[in-house]
């Protein structure tokens, strides 16, 4: 199957192949918590980066919804900006803008010449939802700071593109030998949502958090690909268990 496009269909459940490389994306190190104490949460995927963007640093496209347009731009305006897989977004609607209290903001516009887009009480929105219209991305949790990764909080709350994500998930698994994926399906209507799984064993079992959905697409990290279903003979990692106790 071809690599993430904006495309809604889901015929069956199948994989994506993986890039052929990463940028560096600046990721020293990863991890995802599975949040075992929150039955109801996603998987967390964790990325210390080099550096974590500030909201100056972003450039941002603008989508404007027109009267006709779908019911999830329909009079709003939605802005979107990426540096190293690093993602930025916002939803605006004149009609509410409550969202960050109020807060005004300045985006700094993609194209040189343009003025910062200056709009009040935006909503952050979600990948889930903006992938409709941009570039796929994921939640994301990010930090710049050693210490802080290490004790596990003071993270941004932030998004990353799919192969920052898939490269951070290969990190993990050279690391420490444990297998994720991310599973792409159909999430209460949004057809783009993407969710860490557990990938288990020789044969790669996929575990989900949750419920398991009836249809979805799996797109592996390359290493675990690579080892998986390409050349699993030459597997230094053991797999037998997907480096998990059990």
């Amino acid at each position: 199957m071809p690599y993430p496009d904006n495309s809604r269909a889901l015929e069956q459940v199948g994989t994506w192949d993986p890039p052929e490389d990463y940028p560096e994306f600046g990721i020293l190190d990863a991890r995802v918590d599975w949040l075992e104490k929150w039955s109801g949460n996603s998987p967390v995927l964790q990325i210390l980066v080099e550096k974590v963007f500030d909201l100056n640093d972003f450039r941002y496209k603008k989508l404007e919804g027109e009267p006709g347009a779908s019911f999830r731009v329909r009079n709003t305006t939605l802005y979107w900006a990426e540096i190293d897989g690093q993602v930025s977004y916002f939803s605006h609607s004149k009609t509410d803008e409550k969202g960050f209290g109020g807060r005004v903001f300045r985006l700094n516009a993609e194209s040189e010449g343009v003025a910062p887009y200056v709009i009040t009480g935006p909503w952050s929105s979600r990948s889930s939802s903006m992938n409709n219209y941009f570039d796929h991305t994921t939640e994301a949790s990010l930090i710049d700071e050693l210490e802080g990764f290490k004790r596990g909080y003071t993270f941004y709350s932030s998004a990353v593109t799919i192969p920052m994500a898939l490269a951070a998930l290969d990190i993990i698994y050279e690391n420490t030998g444990k297998g994720y994926a991310l599973a792409h399906y159909e999430h209460y209507g949004e057809y783009d949502y993407y969710e860490i799984v557990k990938i288990v064993g020789e044969t790669g079992e996929t575990i989900f958090k949750r419920e398991k959905p009836k249809k979805y697409d799996l797109l592996y990290p390359r290493n675990l690909y690579h080892d998986l279903f390409e050349c699993p003979e030459e597997s230094d990692n053991e797999l037998s268990n997907g480096g998990y106790d059990i």
